[in-house]
């Protein structure tokens, strides 16, 4: 995801910027990223489970250590989400639904993402905020696009009369108004390129894009999604693949199942100990039975890649 200049102060120019800020917000199938600068032009980057849940399941503390989470309250209910709300063993998922955008749970995610974003960054009232965020290739030009759009603006995505609200959150016992000006949904390859093409100020820092045909692999948490960006433009030819690491921790998990009945890993858990052996250069070190199921999950998505891509002209 692109990090995009704070504009706030203007441009050499003296041409007032059309937005105050400008928010970058995948709320993804597995993890849900942030990205943004501060009022003091720092990057600011916040990646979280992209789950919530219901406060009540939050449980009481057994020692004077609480979870690391907030309280958010919506429209009459409340929730949790935090830095570790993967220590709550009931959690609702934004994804994994059948016309995800649309579902309430997408809705909260999308107002508790908004709502963290807005206090962490400082955002007032009455500034202009852009919200950028992605689809697959798949879902671009599609109704897809105009449902993420109503749930980042509170539309009601049926209604053409729709106007966008002001968000009215209260975070940990702190009420904040806030709104969403625009929406920009673009395609996830396309952003994949220009994250590399243009650096943080917005600035082109590698020109030779302007000229190259890349191959963008996506390997998501439910799939894994082929696309082509040629001289920066994205061509039709997207392919989506139904396998994604979700399909690997299903195999690890499926084979601990198998060795110690009743016990349970989420997807979370293994991200943690995959992503804890990557910070401390260790190796992971898994159960015979284990690795060959993740080894083969792992090559039978390459070997679908290099079929479905095995009659190219590059």
């Amino acid at each position: 995801m692109t990090t995009t200049k704070n504009t706030t102060k203007g441009n050499s120019k003296g041409v007032q910027p059309k937005y105050n800020r400008v928010i970058g917000i995948d709320i993804g199938n597995g993890l849900l990223n942030i990205r943004s600068v501060t009022n003091e032009g720092r990057n600011y980057s916040l990646t979280l489970p992209s789950a919530f849940a219901f406060y009540k399941d939050v449980g009481a503390a057994v020692s004077n250590k609480e979870l690391d989470v907030s309280k958010f309250e919506i429209e009459g209910s409340e929730y949790a989400w935090g830095e570790e709300i993967k220590k709550i063993s009931k959690l609702q998922y934004s994804y994994g639904h059948e016309n995800r955008y649309r579902t309430d749970a997408y809705s909260v995610m999308a107002k508790i993402a908004l709502a963290r974003a807005y206090m962490d960054l400082g955002i007032k009232q009455n500034d202009k905020v852009l919200i950028v965020t992605g689809v697959p290739s798949g879902e671009t030009g599609t109704m897809r696009e105009h449902e993420i759009e109503a749930a980042f603006l509170g539309k009601d995505v049926d209604d053409p009369e729709s106007k966008p609200v002001i968000h009215d959150v209260v975070v940990d016992g702190n009420q904040i108004y806030f709104k969403v000006d625009a929406v920009k949904v673009l395609p996830q390859a396309l952003s994949t390129v220009l994250g590399r093409y243009l650096d943080l100020e917005g600035m082109v820092e590698d020109d030779d894009y302007e000229e190259m045909k890349v191959a963008v692999i996506d390997i998501g948490g439910g799939t894994t999604d082929l696309d082509i960006v040629d001289n920066l433009r994205r061509l039709n030819e997207y392919q989506s693949i139904p396998r994604g690491f979700r399909d690997v921790y299903n195999a690890i998990r499926e084979q601990i199942t198998h060795d110690l009945p009743g016990h349970q890993v989420s997807d979370y858990k293994l991200l943690d100990v995959l992503e804890e052996g990557k910070e401390k250069k260790e190796y992971i070190y898994l159960h015979q039975n284990e690795l060959m199921a993740l080894i083969l999950r792992i090559h039978s998505t390459v070997l679908f890649v290099k079929y479905q891509w095995k009659s190219r002209n590059w």
